[in-house]
């Protein structure tokens, strides 16, 4: 049975409820509608005969005993309005099979049952009819003598050409974009694909915000990994170990900023080399770079404080004159002497105070300052490798060096990006806020680094990733604004109410009651799956990250994972064998 009324709009929950996990199949599913539609003459004749049969017996004394006869007298109206209007009359059904092990028909059935039910039909259990109710439901299928067949067991019903419009199975979970670079599942059993990089309408940049436990590093691990088996580069800024494993499994190349390493990020002597792109325009080389060199150097000389625009103008024009005169030769040192006599003739300055200041701030990082090490010689970072973690966990304790640092990465990473511009390129910074030393204020500096690398990026045909736990950390400062006002993706994982509620009073994601309440209905299953909503110019919808049990030991931050993992990698076991292992243990078929 039909109910009173339906729309179209309300299709979609013919394939499971968004919201209500009961009311969701728990197997797949083929759904089928089959339309005839009715000779018009023919169907003039038998509408005009009903309708006045029937309106004849709704004015009769029988209508007192007989309620259904207003209701027929009703239908039989309409459909003769429709006849009169032009339109037509089309018999139809509906056909729904469901693909499952024996032992759980009965369950899957009811819950179809059940689902279909909460919008007002009633379906009936093909018992003995199962061969026509497959060809039912194959398509290419409603020929005229199969149709006669169908109305002979008495399986198809007279509607209108509107009813059938409304009642045909046209809306279901969005599908994702075109490229299968990752895979996701929806929350009604859709399969997902997902590519940032199908973005027609904008850049590739995106934003992953997830509250601890929401499953946020281990999306980022998906991502990352999902980007390199198609054969991008991806380089992962890192707090927290969460990516060594999979850099492990990667081959990737994985740094480390302890005491003992000999790490050195001396800037200029990784300057981009000038070329003539196609159209005419010269691309790279120092003129370019200055544009993030100058905020590190800033970075350099006030962490706490913005430079005077003076100290800012000295500090681009020295970096450039020295670095002609040097090229890559040229150290923090040689900029540091080049301030201390305060004079630029260039700029109008001579014994200016404030110059003379941008060698005092600078000489930490000079051959004469404690970090020394990091910046006086040549850059020695190896960026040869595909698959490249960068562990920033030792600098947390150095919060100057550790802001100074991360640009200097960024800078050096989209550059990489510019050498490699016939490939997809993937760059990951998790938890931005720390990574950038952002204590809640403000700094043009920091916000001027941000949209470099994210233009410089999009530029260059790369995507730039940034991750923190809550839309409260990218609404805390212009810097962490920046970033997200960059990104035409956002992946958002379970949040605190308060968090969805300034999302949408900012404007970034489109809210109403229903989008707030299938925010708030964002959950983690551990072990199964974790939820995120993906929005973009190009679609949006809930995505469920389901892993395999392999996959999940390999992204896993947890401690009752990885304790195991160590034990078995310290025993020598590879990080494949240790993951076969433990879930060898764990009674996993393996």
């Amino acid at each position: 049975s039909f109910p009173e009324r339906f729309g179209l709009w309300q299709m979609g929950s013919l394939i499971g409820d968004l919201m209500q996990p009961a009311l969701q199949y728990n197997a797949p599913f083929l759904l089928t509608m089959g339309v005839h539609v009715l000779d018009p003459n023919a169907t003039r004749t038998t509408v005009t005969a009903n309708h006045v049969r029937a309106t004849q017996n709704a004015g009769s004394k029988m209508a007192v005993v007989m309620p259904d006869v207003g209701k027929k007298a009703r239908d039989w109206t309409a459909a003769a309005d429709v006849i009169d209007a032009g339109g037509a009359i089309v018999s139809l059904y509906h056909q729904l099979a469901l693909f499952t092990q024996p032992d759980r028909a009965v369950q899957a059935q009811e819950t179809a049952k059940a689902i279909w039910r909460a919008r007002g039909f009633e379906l009936n259990a093909d018992v003995y009819m199962h061969r026509q109710a497959l060809i039912a439901s194959l398509p290419m299928t409603m020929s005229p003598r199969f149709h006669g067949d169908l109305r002979k067991m008495r399986r198809v019903t007279r509607k209108t050409m509107g009813n059938a419009i409304h009642l045909a199975p046209l809306i279901a979970e969005w599908r994702g974009t075109r490229t299968p670079t990752m895979l996701f599942g929806g929350r009604r059993g859709q399969l997902m694909t997902l590519d940032v990089y199908d973005n027609d309408l904008g850049n590739y940049n995106f934003a992953i915000i997830g509250a601890p436990g929401s499953g946020k590093s281990v999306l980022m691990n998906e991502m990352a990994w999902s980007y390199r088996s198609i054969g991008a580069r991806v380089w992962m800024l890192d707090l927290g170990r969460s990516f060594e494993k999979l850099c492990k499994k990667a081959g990737g190349t994985y740094i480390e900023f302890r005491s003992d390493s000999k790490i050195n990020l001396n800037p200029f002597s990784v300057v981009t080399d000038e070329c003539v792109a196609a159209d005419g325009t010269v691309e790279g080389g120092i003129n370019e770079d200055i544009d993030m060199l100058k905020p590190a150097l800033a970075k350099m000389c006030s962490m706490g404080r913005t430079l005077e625009e003076v100290q800012l103008k000295a500090l681009g024009a020295m970096a450039l004159k020295l670095y002609k005169e040097y090229g890559r030769d040229l150290t923090i040192t040689g900029l540091r002497d080049a301030f201390k006599t305060g004079s630029m003739p260039e700029l109008g300055l001579n014994g200016d105070q404030r110059v003379k200041d941008l060698a005092v701030m600078l000489n930490p990082y000079t051959r004469d300052g404690e970090y020394a090490r990091f910046f006086e010689g040549r850059n020695n970072i190896d960026f040869s490798n595909d698959f490249m973690v960068i562990e920033n966990e030792e600098l947390k304790r150095k919060p100057e060096l550790h802001a100074v640092v991360n640009i200097l990465l960024m800078y050096q990473i989209t550059g990489q990006m510019y050498l490699s511009r016939d490939r997809k390129k993937v760059l990951f910074i998790d938890e931005l806020k720390q990574q950038l030393g952002d204590i809640g204020s403000d700094d043009p500096v920091k916000a001027a680094v941000v949209e470099e690398a994210a233009r410089r990026a999009r530029k260059y045909g790369g995507a730039l990733g940034t991750a923190t736990q809550s839309a409260d950390d990218f609404y805390g400062s212009a810097q962490m604004e920046a970033a997200l006002n960059c990104s035409d993706w956002v992946f958002l994982l379970r949040q605190k109410a308060e968090s969805i509620e300034l999302l949408g009073r900012r404007g970034r994601i489109t809210m109403d009651e229903s989008k707030k309440r299938l925010l708030q209905s964002l959950r983690t299953e551990p072990g199964v799956f974790s939820e995120c909503y993906v929005s973009s110019p190009v679609g949006e919808g809930v995505a469920r990250n389901i892993l395999d049990p392999f996959s999940h030991l390999l992204f896993s931050n947890k401690l009752e994972d990885n304790a195991p993992l160590d034990e078995l990698r310290s025993a020598g076991l590879s990080i494949d064998d240790a993951i076969t292992e433990l879930l060898r243990r764990r009674g996993h078929s393996v």
